[in-house]
């Protein structure tokens, strides 16, 4: 008998914390998370999460939340200077009619 040693985190069936949370939910926590990583220039790891955002925003995304992460994309490519494809997510974004006008005008 071979002795192992273990922890009982390796011992313990793990249920994914994912299927517990709803998808609204999970988007929503992305969504904020991606914002505070882009606020602190942190454009690497705000991409991680917004293509984790990326496969719940067509299934649980309200409007609020589907501008959030366009405007998420557009500041993830300008900041990885990716400026023509950026300058077009900032051109649709200005006409989302549920973007106030000051708003709309920041994005042409």
């Amino acid at each position: 008998m071979v002795a192992t040693t273990t922890t009982p985190l390796t011992t313990t069936d793990t249920v994914d914390v994912r299927s517990i949370i709803a998808p609204t939910k999970q988007l929503k926590t992305y969504i904020r998370i991606v914002r505070l990583l882009l606020a602190d220039d942190d454009a690497n790891e705000a991409e991680i999460f917004l293509n984790r955002a990326a496969l719940l925003i067509h299934d649980a995304g309200d409007q609020e939340d589907q501008i959030h992460f366009k405007l998420s994309q557009a500041r993830i490519l300008d900041a990885k200077r990716r400026f023509i494809d950026a300058s077009m997510k900032y051109y649709h974004l200005s006409f989302e009619t549920s973007v106030e006008e000051s708003e709309r005008r920041e994005c042409l």
